[in-house]
């Protein structure tokens, strides 16, 4: 059995490289409209500080946020050394597809202790939650009424890098969106 299994691999391994793709493999996100609702952004981040572009064409909305930004304050009782016990039997439930039973252990036994983050109501509990940094609203103005043509909004997994692009008259309109780790900035990128 052991010889089978090696012999398989030396056969397969030189196949699976020349079986590969030849040209990248790009994975996108593409959606036609701007983002309606919050969850609809475009999530842009480097590790510390992110934001969240809506791609709206009049109006964009982007939200900010910092890794420090928290409410509320270091809380002793919110260390639950007995959660750890319960993430085996999470992740066996979660690979068996049992979402709902691994999502009803996690909410009785994988929390912090204490008051926590008083669900969602931060500012009455000692230990807090995550907060935005801010509220970005951009307000654009064009030379002329003309309806919004060809919309696209994408984020490139690929590359962190997210786009909004369309068309108003003769005049395409792009914005480019990206979060620099090496230089830590936010950056948006406005061209026509």
């Amino acid at each position: 059995m052991k010889h089978y299994f090696y012999g398989l691999l030396f056969i397969l391994l030189p196949l699976s490289v020349c079986t590969s793709k030849t040209s990248e493999n790009r994975l996108v996100l593409q959606y036609t409209s701007p983002a309606a609702i919050w969850e609809a952004t475009l999530p842009l981040g480097n590790g510390r500080i992110g934001m969240m572009p809506d791609g709206g064409i009049d109006t964009e909305h982007i939200v900010l946020n910092d890794i420090a930004m928290w409410s509320g304050s270091k809380d002793p009782e919110a260390l639950n050394p007995e959660a750890i016990r319960y993430l085996p039997e999470i992740r066996k439930l979660l690979l068996e597809g049992k979402n709902l039973e691994a999502q009803n252990i996690m909410y009785r036994h994988f929390r912090c202790g204490g008051k926590g983050s008083a669900f969602g109501q931060a500012k009455d509990a000692p230990y807090g939650c995550f907060q935005m940094l801010g509220d970005l609203h951009i307000r654009y103005s064009y030379p002329n009424n003309d309806p919004v043509d060809n919309y696209r909004r994408t984020l490139s997994l690929n590359d962190a890098v997210a786009y909004t692009h369309f068309q108003k008259g003769n005049t395409k309109y792009t914005r480019e969106y990206f979060a620099s780790f090496a230089n830590d900035i936010l950056v948006i990128r406005l061209s026509s």
